[in-house]
């Protein structure tokens, strides 16, 4: 999966507590549009499962920002799964 995706030079150390949870900001092509994601990336050896977590749609407010989809991604990155959270079309940048 990670062959698809265009990185963008951007990390980000979120610390919450003693636990630091590790993202990087993506876009991947979709058709004819970009995609922006945060991919959640567990500490240690590569190798991980990995699950992508879907927002609200769009019409009720929905985003990849969305305190819920959050905190699941959060969750799963500290359990080491990596995560990927991502905006559906028109929804963000």
């Amino acid at each position: 999966m990670l062959d698809l995706l265009k990185s963008i030079p951007d990390n980000h150390l979120i610390l919450q507590g003693e636990i630091t949870i590790t993202t990087k900001r993506i876009r991947f092509q979709s058709d004819n549009v970009f995609l922006e994601g945060l991919l959640y990336i567990p500490d240690g050896e590569g190798g991980f499962p990995a699950v992508v977590v879907c927002h609200p749609h769009p019409l009720y407010g929905g985003s990849m920002e969305n305190k819920v989809i959050t905190s699941v991604c959060e969750a799963l990155e500290t359990n080491s799964i990596m995560a990927l959270k991502f905006n559906f079309r028109c929804v963000g940048n």
